[in-house]
């Protein structure tokens, strides 16, 4: 195989093509391992050296690669672990094995004293392969279970999601429906013109600091402009669902998602403090996931996080993990 180490960020416009390719082709077809999501994130966040590597077939066919950086003796993935859910190596599913054996064999040659890769999604392969392969050289390594995320495969209508819940959760999200609706005309409200997206981008960012005092500190200036230019760049993709809760035509909870393979991605969100009571945000999601059933949406995925809500709404948990390794 063709080994090429990219350390200039033009790389990540130079391979875009060939970077979403090998991304359909892998097991890690996740949105924060796109060429577009890792771009931004390296211009906003980037640290360190930037090193690209990737693994080309004598054809040419690019078959692996591995987003990563490093700073102060630390290799660790591109996308930040407060900020992507999910990370992990690229690698074309039919050349799995050699691949991730051609991948170690240039990873081990770098410089680094710590390599660290998180969040890598359940079941991913690399864990596998890096474990044995650090094994083999007797260096140390360890993984952990990191946070759960959570998501629903979404049947062909909402009664139906509804009667999957547990009687007690079917009884409490629908008592909250109404509660809500009680008070007000409610309706869901979604970004749709370019136009507005800037103005509706405001009043997200408003709800979101004054929902909570860690969310607060959490979007800073920095923040707010990587999620600005996130949202401007997938949303001229139609990979962005920028949603909102009216009640009498004032925005009372919001939802910044992103749109991949036919899932809904539930990225980030806000809500009216002095209207919690009414469970806005619970409200809102339920909306959402109504709306994505009725567009043929396959899967709501809540992501990373423990929210208690999370655990009322999903079938289904599981566990992302930290591979690390000392030498």
């Amino acid at each position: 195989m063709t080994v090429e180490i990219i350390r200039q960020s033009q790389g990540f416009s130079r391979l875009s093509k060939e970077w979403s390719s090998l991304l359909s082709r892998s097991g890690a077809n996740h949105l924060f391992l796109s060429p577009a999501f890792q771009e931004i994130w390296w211009r906003n966040f980037g640290r360190g050296d930037l090193q690209i590597v990737t693994l080309r077939k004598d054809d040419g066919l690019l078959v692996g690669l591995a987003p990563l950086m490093h700073d102060s003796g630390i290799l660790s993935l591109i996308g930040g672990e407060e900020i992507a859910d999910y990370l992990d190596f690229i690698v074309d599913q039919e050349e799995e094995e050699e691949t991730y054996r051609q991948l170690w064999r240039v990873v081990a040659s770098l410089k680094w004293s710590t390599l660290r890769l998180l969040p890598l999604p359940p079941n991913s392969p690399t864990i596998k392969y890096f474990s044995r392969f650090a094994g083999q050289k007797g260096w140390k390594y360890k993984t952990e279970v990191r946070r759960p995320a959570f998501a629903v495969l979404l049947p062909v209508n909402f009664e139906e999601y509804l009667n999957r819940l547990t009687g007690k959760n079917r009884h409490e999200l629908r008592r909250k429906i109404r509660r809500l609706e009680k008070t007000g005309q409610a309706r869901l409200y979604l970004t749709q013109s370019s136009d507005n997206l800037t103005s509706d981008l405001n009043i997200f960012f408003r709800l979101h600091r004054e929902s909570r005092p860690d969310k607060a500190n959490f979007m800073n200036l920095q923040m707010e402009g990587f999620f600005r230019e996130l949202a401007h760049t997938f949303f001229n993709e139609n990979k962005l669902s920028l949603a909102f809760l009216l009640l009498n035509n004032t925005p009372i909870a919001a939802k910044f998602s992103f749109i991949w393979e036919k899932e809904l991605l539930l990225y980030n969100s806000g809500f009216d403090r002095n209207l919690s009571a009414l469970s806005p945000g619970v409200v809102l999601t339920a909306y959402l996931i109504r709306d994505a059933i009725d567009k043929g949406f396959l899967k709501f995925d809540f992501m990373q996080g423990a929210e208690r809500y999370k655990e009322d709404l999903v079938g289904q948990q599981s566990l992302t993990s930290t591979l690390e390794i000392a030498r």
